[in-house]
């Protein structure tokens, strides 16, 4: 008991150390966000920019451990981090936490961070898990920070039900929030959401009945959104999922929350579970983007990672199993950042991988 508890409280230590750079930009880093092209640079502004999506550095081929090794590791560390920075004001920055450690709590929390110079972040994290004989654990985690553009590497002190630890983290910005340079025109008013239809079409260009599917994140009503534009090209594998369609690069940009960044669209994807189909609004795309870098693993952990979104967030395609796609204007955080309510339609994909 004793040995199971320290390494739990260094496996929460080291979690909630990560979860500075606590959906958004599954995005997909996207709120699963819009992806680069290319990786990002240091902002040269006098304040650091901390908004986007954060985990820990991976180890490289030579030094990853064997499958062994791994086993016997996830039941004295932690893994499954998602780690996202939602807000950003001034100097001030917020955001959430999720982690697995020891193989079995889960672990979530808050996290504050007051950026001191270019280089440096003061850090208060936040979170709780139920320890076994102990029940609730709360830990604080205090931080100073060293920043070096997409990576930060954190120096803690944990303070927790059994007692103080200490570490160090190095975590690496991922691809859901970019800051891609914004274009010349402002995004159009959102126009409201058109009614449902009252009468089905005669034929319909969906691989699927998207009104009896079950939609776990976006608005339900996504099947009365007019389709304006048609699917000409999906392919999944290589560790990406990309959906070519007749509107791409043409329907009206949103501001991506507070920041600089703007998005065109959200990519859905629907999987069929028990016999329904299931989906939700899974990446943000941004302007002109066809491609999301997703794999088998992250294409519903990533995306839709709140427990109310099962069973699509457990959901691990297998080679050759057929699912279904489309892509909306910006619906991942509808209400909110829309623009005009279009879609396109549903086709069917095969995962590669």
């Amino acid at each position: 008991m004793t040995t199971r508890s320290s390494a739990l409280l260094l496996c929460l230590a080291s979690t909630l150390t990560m979860s500075l750079a606590c959906e958004a930009r599954r995005g997909s880093n996207s709120p699963a966000a819009p992806s680069p092209a290319t990786p990002s640079t240091p902002s040269t502004s006098s304040t650091a920019e901390l908004t986007g999506h954060w985990t820990s550095a991976s180890a490289t081929p030579s030094s990853r451990p064997s499958a062994t090794t791994s086993a016997v590791a996830k039941l004295s560390s932690c893994d499954n981090f998602d780690l996202r920075v939602t807000s950003q004001t001034g100097n001030v920055a917020t955001g959430t936490f999720s982690v697995v450690c020891l193989g079995a709590y889960s672990i979530t929390g808050t996290a504050t961070g007051t950026i001191t110079s270019r280089t440096s972040a003061h850090i208060e994290l936040a979170g709780s898990t139920t320890v076994s004989g102990v029940g609730a654990c709360p830990v604080n985690v205090v931080s100073d920070a060293t920043l070096e553009g997409d990576i930060i590497r954190l120096p803690f002190t944990a303070d927790t039900c059994l007692g103080r630890f200490t570490g160090l983290e190095t975590l690496r910005k991922s691809d859901i929030f970019p800051s891609p340079e914004p274009p010349p025109a402002p995004a159009p008013p959102p126009a409201p959401e058109p009614p449902p239809s009252t009468t089905p079409p005669a034929t319909s260009a969906d691989a699927i009945d998207l009104r009896a599917a079950r939609i776990v994140l976006g608005p339900s009503s996504v099947a009365a959104w007019p389709q304006t534009s048609t699917v000409i090209g999906v392919r999944s594998g290589g560790g990406q999922l990309c959906v070519n369609h007749t509107k791409l690069g043409a329907w009206p940009l949103v501001r991506f929350f507070d920041t600089t960044a703007y998005v065109e669209a959200s990519q859905w994807v629907f999987a069929n579970i028990g016999g329904q189909w299931v989906g939700g609004a899974g990446e943000w795309v941004r302007p002109g983007q066809e491609c999301k870098a997703v794999d088998a693993q992250s294409i519903g952990r990533d995306a839709f990672y709140g427990d109310n979104m099962e069973p699509l967030r457990s959901w691990v395609p297998r080679p050759g199993e057929q699912f279904a796609v489309m892509v909306t204007t910006p619906a991942r955080a509808w209400p909110n950042m829309t623009s005009t309510n279009e879609r396109s339609n549903v086709v069917f994909v095969r995962w590669a991988d």
